[in-house]
């Protein structure tokens, strides 16, 4: 009668596990790499690759961060790093699609940290492709954008009643 062998049951479970990750198309997702169009909304964000800081990203990525805080009137983009190789591509549009006006592009070319782009509206749409040959380090931005506060006021208000009820605009 064979005893039971826990080790050899873990081991066989793991290596299950990562096959059905690896061949059901959830490589990206579990590997932390980008997929599909991620949406930032905050005033300010730092987002990447999606290898992080000491992986390589991956092959056969098409991905797109879509830039769009509420009430924004432009986006700017600072790169903190940039290592791609080839054919690898980052575009950056002056809109939320890429049909938008292209404001830069990048590859592996570019030797040194891009200058920041800023975009004309409150949008800002940045894509990145690597082709099916090598990878690199990748990259790390930072944006920031411009939100008009509106505090409600504007100019004089007289008060010709003796008595009555003002507010500041706000709404609150």
């Amino acid at each position: 009668k064979k005893k039971f062998d826990w080790t050899e049951s873990v081991l066989k479970y793991l290596i299950i596990g990562i096959m059905t990750i690896m061949f059901c198309g959830g490589v990206s997702k579990a590997f932390g790499q980008c997929y599909g169009t991620q949406l930032y909304t905050s005033p300010t964000d730092t987002f990447d690759d999606g290898s992080g800081y000491y992986l390589h990203y991956l092959n056969v990525l098409d991905c797109e961060f879509l830039i769009s805080p509420p009430g924004a009137t432009s986006v700017s983009i600072d790169f903190t790093y940039m290592d791609l190789i080839g054919n690898d591509y980052v575009y950056i549009y002056d809109g939320d699609n890429v049909n938008a006006t292209l404001l830069a592009s990048y590859n592996g070319a570019t030797t040194s940290i891009p200058p920041t782009v800023t975009s004309s509206g409150g949008d800002m749409l940045v894509r990145f492709v690597s082709n099916t040959s090598y990878t690199d380090w990748g990259w790390e931005a930072i944006y920031t954008s411009i939100i008009p506060v509106n505090n409600g006021c504007n100019g004089l208000t007289t008060l010709t009643n003796i008595t009555g009820t003002f507010d500041d605009g706000s709404g609150f």
